[in-house]
Order: structure tokens, then C-alpha cells, then sequence
């Protein structure tokens, strides 16, 4: 559930940017404790766009898939800090 959290405060933090996935790896494992692993981050984010809280772009040409918060994620994200 840390990680999830972890994910939409990140993708929060940029607005409506989106993120390059390879970038938001990066970002989880710098900043959570143990580091998570390509695997968890990956099984995380298809959680979350699954459930809607997130929302995948992939560019056609290079096949990277970028990610930005939802309105449902924002909500839950509000709903999880308190």
C-alpha cells in the first residue's frame, strides 16, 4: 500500500504532466526505503490504472508508456494522507 501511496504523491507533484514510467521508477526507488523493485513498481502501476486512479499515454512510435494522477486518484490520495 506504501508504494501505491508513493505513486500517485509523485504523479501528484507534477500536475498534469506525464511522467516517462522509466523516470517514475527511478523516482520510487530513490525515495522509498527498501527500494522497490521494477517488478513491484510495475504490478503497482497497473493496479492503479486498472482501478482507475491513474492514467497510462503510450507514445505509438516509441512504444514508452507515461503516466499522470486522475481526479479519482487525487481523491483517494487526499483521503489517504489524513
Amino acid at each position: 500500500m506504501k508504494l501505491k501511496i508513493e505513486i500517485l504523491n509523485t504523479l501528484s507533484q507534477i500536475g498534469d504532466y506525464l511522467m516517462p514510467q522509466r523516470a517514475l521508477q527511478t523516482e520510487l526507488q530513490i525515495s522509498l526505503s527498501p527500494p522497490p523493485t521494477m517488478a513491484e513498481v510495475d504490478l503497482a502501476v497497473r493496479q492503479l490504472e486498472g482501478d482507475g486512479y491513474i492514467i497510462g499515454v503510450t507514445n505509438a512510435l516509441t512504444q514508452q508508456k507515461r503516466w499522470k494522477i486522475s481526479d479519482r486518484g487525487r481523491a483517494a490520495l487526499a483521503e489517504a494522507q489524513g
